[in-house]
């Protein structure tokens, strides 16, 4: 009896060029099936390998996340009030007015400038990160373009160092639940998330497979093999495994030129068609095939 369990058809695909002709009684929606596990469970494989990979660098999250609290605490200024009335902004200190992180300074010379007599054309000259004016937030955003945000009117606060130190406090609250929500969201998108990628994975191979199968049967004929169009499309979802599995792992090793990545993928188009070639070529016709 045929052992059709998933890891025996990855093993036989992979090694038992005779195998195919047992595929060949397998529906399509069988076929696909079997492509979709062997997409999910390799982008799962080298997923859990990546999840270990990061387990020294936690310690470093935690660090950062300490002192992203840390600066929190004293990142507004002890002498600021901004007073938002109808829309209108207005301050007690003296314009221009500058908030600087030393971080940002590689990017701009100020992170927020605040002057309510500054216009649209000013931000430019003051090259910092987000210029407050009278009515307006303005800012750029990664493709450099310049994006102002007017400042609603139904707005009508205060914000001085108390209220923004008990909002801190609130804020370090829940600080506690932030590194376990964040390794549980990692772990669940290193799980998940293959299972979904490997659709889009799929799809893209149809595609890809819609053209190939073309090509193989050509050879097909070439090679006076009685094999239709239908039937190599099929046998291409099982030989797709090798060098998915190969491709991927290439893909996962540390690359550093691009030329690793066109050799992954010229392997992969290479493998593909000898796996195909020999099979088609180790094909028995028999009288009855469709």
């Amino acid at each position: 009896m045929e052992d059709s369990s998933f890891f025996a058809t990855v093993k036989k695909s992979i090694s038992d060029v005779g195998a195919y002709t047992e595929f060949l009684t397998r529906s399509f929606s069988q076929s696909l099936k079997y492509q979709y596990l062997v997409i999910a469970f390799t982008l799962l494989l080298f997923s859990v390998l990546s999840g270990f990979t990061m387990i020294p660098r936690i310690p470093e999250l935690n660090k950062g996340l300490l002192q992203a609290k840390e600066f929190i605490k004293v990142a507004y200024p002890s002498e600021l009030v901004v007073n938002i009335k109808n829309g209108q902004v207005s301050t007690n200190v003296k314009e221009p007015y500058f908030i600087d992180i030393t971080e940002a300074k590689d990017s701009f010379q100020h992170f927020i400038t605040i002057d309510t007599k500054a216009t649209f054309e000013d931000f430019a000259n003051y090259k910092t990160g987000v210029l407050i004016t009278k009515n307006s937030i303005i800012t750029q955003d990664k493709d450099n373009a310049i994006k102002v945000y007017p400042v609603d009117k139904k707005y009508n606060v205060k914000i001085d160092k108390a209220g923004y130190d008990k909002l801190a406090t609130t804020v370090f609250s829940y600080f506690k639940y932030l590194m376990p929500a964040i390794l549980v969201f990692v772990a669940l998108f290193l799980i998940i998330g293959p299972f979904i990628g490997a659709i889009f994975v799929l799809i893209g191979k149809l595609f890809y497979l819609l053209l190939t199968s073309l090509l193989f049967l050509i050879i097909a004929k070439v090679m006076k093999k009685d094999l239709g169009y239908k039937q190599i499309y099929r046998l291409s979802l099982y030989a797709l495994t090798a060098p998915f599995i190969l491709s991927s792992f290439i893909n996962f090793l540390p690359r550093y030129s691009p030329a690793m990545t066109s050799f992954s993928s010229n392997l992969f188009h290479l493998v593909f068609l000898i796996y195909m070639v020999i099979i088609i070529d180790k094909h028995k016709n028999v009288p009855s095939a469709q």
